[in-house]
């Protein structure tokens, strides 16, 4: 069975790590943070010390970081992967960086004959634990027909989506532009429609069966009425997100109206102190100016 390395076990990579063993897998971690790392070993994980002991031992290594310069650290530092990896073996990068960024990592393990994977992933927490997972893998034909079984037993819905470095990056780019838009005009109309004498419940009650609801609206609404801003997919992780998807339209010369204001919405959003909060405080700043609560009964 093909021995897997995983760096990055926050709450997507240690349930990513759980569904792996689950397949019979043997996986190796490793974090910077050690207790991450004990919490993997109670589930039967092999524990690491360090990247050059993680690298040395797996045929395959995934990195869910959180951004680019955790990724430049992992893989490109000097004690990093690219140090200790094998010739042969094979290094996923599931984390959201832009496609240059992606092609940067790639360029620099393919001369160390290290194959490569850009693979992000969609699903947040419930789809890491559940296995359901969308993973959007780039990569050449035969390095996805390898490492295939793998990316099945973390995620049910697996995509070979090209050849071309960077376009995995670009399939989870079209994903985030569409949650962020989403989630701006759900904030906007509810905010309105509140202020204007409707209940939230009833919002939802009637929108959720129209036509012009979104899955942003049916997973969001519930949580707003709630006032649960805990933390799933922070505002400013989406600033991040779409300052690639506007790079990704200035690279190809393709324009990106919508989605440059929705940045500026979001921004907008983290300045007013709800950055840190998720995706659907972002209508607390929408509330704040028009002076009213979406809050349930």
């Amino acid at each position: 069975m093909m021995k897997v390395g995983f760096v990055g076990l926050g709450n997507m990579g240690y349930n990513m790590v759980k569904n792996l063993l689950k397949n019979g897998f043997e996986v190796y971690t490793y974090d910077v943070f050690q207790e991450a790392v004990d919490r993997t070993t109670q589930i039967g994980a092999k524990g690491t010390a360090s990247l050059k002991e993680l690298g040395e031992q797996a045929d395959v290594v995934q990195v869910m970081v959180m951004n680019y310069d955790q990724v430049k650290s992992v893989v490109l530092a000097e004690d990093g992967l690219v140090s200790f990896m094998r010739p042969g073996s094979v290094l996923i990068v599931s984390s959201t960086v832009s496609p240059e960024q992606t092609r940067e990592v790639a360029e620099a393990v393919a001369g160390k004959g290290i194959a490569y994977v850009d693979c992000p992933v969609s699903g947040g927490k419930t789809g890491a634990i559940e296995g359901t997972l969308i993973m959007m893998a780039a990569c050449e034909t035969a390095v996805f027909d390898r490492i295939h079984p793998m990316l099945l037993s973390m995620g049910s819905n697996t995509y070979h989506v090209s050849e071309m470095i960077g376009n995995g990056q670009v399939m989870k780019s079209i994903n985030q532009v569409m949650i962020a838009t989403g989630m701006a005009i759900v904030s906007e109309a509810v905010t309105m429609a509140v202020k204007s004498g409707l209940k939230p419940e009833q919002i939802y009650e009637v929108i959720s069966k129209c036509t012009g609801c979104n899955d942003v609206f049916r997973d969001k609404l519930p949580l707003i009425m709630k006032r649960d801003f805990t933390p799933r997919g922070p505002v400013d992780i989406f600033i991040k997100d779409l300052s690639i998807a506007l790079d990704i339209g200035k690279e190809v010369k393709s324009p990106m109206f919508v989605s440059a204001l929705v940045k500026q919405i979001f921004t907008w959003s983290s300045a007013c102190g709800y950055g840190q909060d998720d995706l659907g405080a972002l209508i607390c700043s929408y509330e704040d100016c028009a002076k009213v609560t979406v809050k349930g009964e």
